[in-house]
């Protein structure tokens, strides 16, 4: 069974990776991850189901969604998942491109917090003393309004 309401939910969650998908070249099939780890989020506890996308520079999408644990610390966040899949796939922080964060609607926290203090203080790509940026910061909250 899946905290999300699929039939409502999916044609918001899509529209947001169409907006993602506008204005980066990436793995397409990322999506279809996503959207996966998403309905599937094991978030049992809190019901705030969550997935974060972590996109380089080359197209590589590292993936993550919310896993919480009935003894609570051990909980692991979509970011921190995100983070881990960019070390299972070997890219490199600094090549990361956009970071993107798709939460349910009226939960009783956010990790939108964590997502902006995650942005500054990834390392960046140094090139001839031009600090490149992240290109995008992506927050969507998507379900009933």
């Amino acid at each position: 069974n899946s905290l999300v309401d699929c039939a409502s939910v999916k044609p918001q969650f899509m529209e947001v990776m169409n907006e993602v998908k506008g204005q980066l070249r990436c793995d397409e099939s990322a999506f279809d991850r996503a959207w996966a780890l998403f309905v599937r989020s094991f978030s049992w506890y809190s019901g705030c189901p969550a997935v974060a996308l972590f996109i380089a520079k080359d197209g590589r999408v590292a993936v993550g969604s919310m896993i919480e644990s009935s003894a609570y610390n051990p909980t692991v966040n979509p970011l921190q998942m995100a983070l881990i899949d960019c070390h299972v796939q070997n890219i490199p922080f600094s090549d990361l491109e956009a970071l993107v964060l798709v939460e349910k609607r009226d939960c009783c926290f956010t990790y939108q917090g964590h997502l902006q203090v995650l942005c500054q203080c990834l390392p960046r790509q140094e090139d001839a003393s031009v600090k490149k940026e992240l290109k995008t910061l992506y927050f969507a909250q998507i379900g009933r309004a």
